[in-house]
């Protein structure tokens, strides 16, 4: 019996680290090919263009969350429960959210009449619109293989969808074609890739049942609404502010602050995002154990987020010109004062992450759903004030407002549940090593870009160690870690 218990440890435990490493290649790999196919449609589209396009992606993604109509997160938590469901759920996706597609494509074209959009600008929605078909059943496919605990399916799916994407989008460009033809090598990429997630999703549970009534069908809407909702004021307050920036400012500035705001300075949240995503459990079980440790972990993974914030913080406001010229050309100049200010809340949105993933660890979901619809409300006030006043600099304005001020708040929150965490106390010796790396790296502005990153990520290391930033229990939390790897 012993050895039958440890074998079984051993294979959760196997799957757990497979599950982990996979999660993690896989969203570092989507994020990569993402900046990768940004980069060269920037360049290729020029600024104008390129806000085009992500005005149209952006718009669009809204309606890929009301089409999924919460339906994946419900669907890991019943099928992770009973794995017998995952056939008759497929069923159910290809039924309900195909339906809620057509209603979409049709709002979608609707809503941009209304709100004046050009004909040229409609038929770029309508051809992007199609994707809708296939990313909302891709969803259905991953949340699947999520609650059977084969993630390295979604690693696979993403990888293949990246590269696919990748290729089709630099051959269109090699043979000079025009913004429609993008849009369409997008939604062939969704399309290869939804025959792809079939083939596995084959593999593991078989073909989609389509034995289900209506009143199944309602049911399950019924209990995925409240997800919905939650997904919905997430993705609008990402979203909102390229939807507002295009309407009041027009598609150019669009295209000055995408490359960025979404390009750079959201591609960076993989960083706080993924150990946030690997401490949440660790936080969930130690608030019912103790209260003390809790507030520990807490502490200690701020502090990591507050080192790495500062450091990249630092840099990329002394680099901001040399980062985009690098990656998006000359053409962008203007974006550069958008990274600018967007760098001065790099640290505080890293820091930010633990604070959202403990107040969830404590039970306490609801208030970040109302938490989020504020700051929606919020954001859309801002950039109604600043765009007409500041256009892409108002909207930059006003993420790091938002940013700001949901950390204090989170903050606050989450302290009334768990003493002894504290917010400003561990960035006093990170800004005394970023303010030392600052100095070389405005030295060294005039070599290479890379250079001086390396350079200036090298003086700040040293600095962080000589000046004792970990004390001798947190360095012996490090040395483990570095010691398993």
């Amino acid at each position: 019996m012993y050895l039958l218990n440890k074998s079984i440890f051993m294979a959760s435990l196997n799957r757990t680290l497979i599950n982990t490493i996979a999660t993690f290649l896989g969203r570092v790999s989507g994020q990569i090919f993402g900046l990768i196919l940004g980069v060269l449609l920037a360049r290729y589209l020029g600024p104008e263009n390129y806000g085009k396009y992500s005005f149209v992606v952006s718009f669009c993604y809204i309606f890929v969350v009301i089409s999924n109509f919460g339906m994946n997160d419900l669907y890991v938590r019943d099928i992770s429960a009973d794995r017998k469901l995952a056939s008759k759920y497929l069923g159910a996706s290809l039924i309900i959210k195909s339906f809620i597609v057509i209603l979409s494509i049709a709002t979608i074209f609707l809503t941009l009449k209304l709100l004046g959009y050009s004909i040229e600008m409609v038929l770029y929605a309508m051809i992007f619109s199609v994707h809708l078909f296939f990313i909302t059943q891709i969803n259905t496919i991953t949340s699947i293989f999520t609650s059977y605990e084969k993630m390295e399916y979604n690693a696979y799916i993403t990888i293949i969808n990246g590269a696919t994407g990748l290729l089709l989008v630099t051959a269109f460009i090699f043979l000079d074609q025009s913004l429609s033809h993008i849009l369409f090598s997008r939604v062939a990429t969704w399309f290869f890739g939804l025959i792809v997630g079939f083939y596995f999703i084959n593999r593991v549970i078989g073909r989609p049942d389509f034995k289900i009534n209506l009143s199944f069908l309602a049911n399950i809407a019924k209990r995925a609404f409240p997800f919905l909702t939650i997904g919905l004021i997430h993705i609008l307050y990402f979203k909102v502010d390229i939807i507002m920036l295009s309407k009041i400012k027009g598609d150019l500035y669009v295209g000055y602050y995408t490359p960025a705001a979404n390009d750079l300075f959201l591609g960076l949240f993989i960083i706080p995002g993924t150990i946030s995503t690997v401490v949440y459990p660790i936080f969930s079980r130690q608030y019912n154990e103790s209260l003390e440790k809790m507030s520990a972990s807490i502490n200690f993974t701020t502090k990591i987020l507050a080192i790495l914030g500062v450091a990249i913080s630092v840099g990329t406001f002394l680099l901001a010109d040399k980062i985009i010229y690098l990656f998006f050309g000359p053409k962008y100049g203007n974006s550069v004062i958008i990274l600018q200010i967007m760098s001065l809340a790099i640290s505080f949105a890293f820091v930010r992450d633990p604070f959202g993933f403990g107040i969830a660890s404590v039970g306490k979901e609801k208030f970040l759903m109302w938490m989020n619809a504020f700051f929606l409300v919020l954001n859309i006030i801002l950039n109604a004030i600043l765009i007409p006043l500041y256009s892409h600099v108002g909207a930059a304005i006003t993420t790091v407002i938002c940013i700001f001020l949901s950390l204090f708040l989170g903050f606050y929150v989450l302290k009334q549940e768990v003493k002894g965490i504290f917010l400003f106390r561990d960035f006093l010796k990170p800004i005394i090593a970023g303010s030392v790396m600052g100095c070389v790296v405005f030295m060294l502005r005039e070599y290479h870009v890379l250079f001086t990153i390396c350079v200036g990520a090298l003086v700040y290391g040293v600095s962080i160690l000589m000046i004792k930033t970990f004390d001798e229990s947190e360095m012996v939390i490090l040395k483990s870690l570095v010691r398993r790897k």
